[in-house]
């Protein structure tokens, strides 16, 4: 947690942290592209998985008696069930 806090409140760290993000989202969206996906497909699916393991990873920086992997997938899931209501 004091890691985060100091990430979120150093504007250099934060940078880095979203320039890496970034070209993680990048190199996601390049091979979903070699895969066949569309482009739009390959815009917004790194971005939702990102934001996935990045709300999974709070959770458990939080409380890291959690079990990281199965916040991830609990993430996932939820993303998966959203519906219009």
């Amino acid at each position: 947690m004091a890691r985060e806090r100091l990430i979120a409140a150093t504007p250099a760290l934060l940078a880095r942290r979203m320039a890496k993000n970034l070209r993680w989202e990048q190199v996601i969206a390049e091979r979903l592209l070699e895969r066949g996906f569309t482009e739009w497909e390959a815009l917004l699916l790194p971005k939702f998985a990102l934001a996935c393991f990045q709300g999974a990873y709070e959770r458990w920086v939080r409380d890291p008696r959690q079990d990281l992997q199965a916040l991830v997938d609990e993430s996932f899931e939820l993303l998966g069930s959203l519906r219009p209501r």
